[in-house]
């Protein structure tokens, strides 16, 4: 058996945390150089990890420019992205356009809300790892 958790997805948004506690997760290695950058815009000395405040709220100002700039309206978001029906890329969808049915599976395979059955097993992503590349040795085996 085997069960995963992610982490979950903050709150907020990333640019206004505040400077020192990103700089306090960097040197406690909870994240990357990469990451204080990406995702928080903080502008440091990578060997002292002294922040340059100034420099860290220009570049967060451009990054929210930048978003501006790519955002788009609502209704253009919306017919970009809604479908009528699930992809097929995922197992399971929940509820689609009508609250009362769940689509688990596959795209096709409707079910009465709170009534899926079978239950949806996902496998665990290392799980189908480790098949595919035991598939792969049992091949490589019968080949030799």
């Amino acid at each position: 058996y085997m069960i995963s958790q992610g982490t979950g997805g903050g709150f907020g948004d990333p640019l206004d945390r505040k400077p020192e506690d990103v700089i306090r997760d960097l040197d406690e290695d909870l994240i990357s150089h990469d990451v204080a950058w990406r995702i928080y815009r903080v502008v440091y000395d990578r060997d002292t990890l002294h922040v340059d405040t100034e420099a860290t709220e220009e570049a967060r100002e451009a990054m929210r420019r930048e978003r501006i700039a790519k955002s788009k309206p609502f209704d253009a978001f919306c017919e970009g992205w809604v479908k009528d029906k699930p992809s097929g890329k995922v197992p399971y969808y929940g509820s689609w356009d009508d609250r009362s049915m769940v689509h688990a599976g596959s795209p096709d395979a409707l079910h009465p809300a709170g009534q899926v059955n079978p239950p949806v097993i996902m496998p665990h992503p290392l799980q189908v790892k480790i098949d595919r590349l035991e598939a792969e040795l049992a091949a490589a085996r019968k080949k030799a």
